[in-house]
């Protein structure tokens, strides 16, 4: 789905450069948050001008804020059907293997492939991830 609308938040801001980069490259239109108020904030401000993010990608470490797994907490008591993507550097991570539990709709593995964020980005937007 092209010109789909992707939220990305990663408290550094080469990898936050990185994947906004890819993704509008790939044609998503993406905005950036350093931490976890700036995503909520900007998420609230997409459902209140009824043009919602059709998916958000979180890191899951961050040094300031909430964890990737609290802000999506946070996400779906705006939104209940937000399409969250959980990311993190730590690959043993139980939130990043078991994804679903934790109500991701999928994970990406840090340092990644263009390919790998392109490819979740579709698989969560067609509804098909891992």
């Amino acid at each position: 789905m092209k010109n789909a609308k992707v939220l990305a938040m990663d408290d550094e801001k080469i990898i936050r450069d990185i994947m906004c980069e890819v993704l509008c490259d790939a044609g998503y239109k993406v905005f950036a948050a350093a931490d976890s108020n700036e995503a909520i904030g900007l998420y609230k401000e997409a459902i209140e001008s009824g043009h919602p993010f059709d998916v958000v990608m979180l890191d899951a470490v961050l040094t300031s804020g909430l964890n990737g797994e609290d802000t999506l907490k946070k996400l779906l008591e705006i939104d209940p059907n937000v399409k969250g993507i959980i990311c993190s550097a730590w690959n043993k991570d139980p939130v990043l293997t078991d994804f679903h539990k934790y109500g991701f709709k999928g994970s990406l593995a840090l340092p990644f492939k263009i390919s790998e964020i392109t490819g979740i980005v579709r698989e969560v937007l067609a509804g098909s991830s891992q």
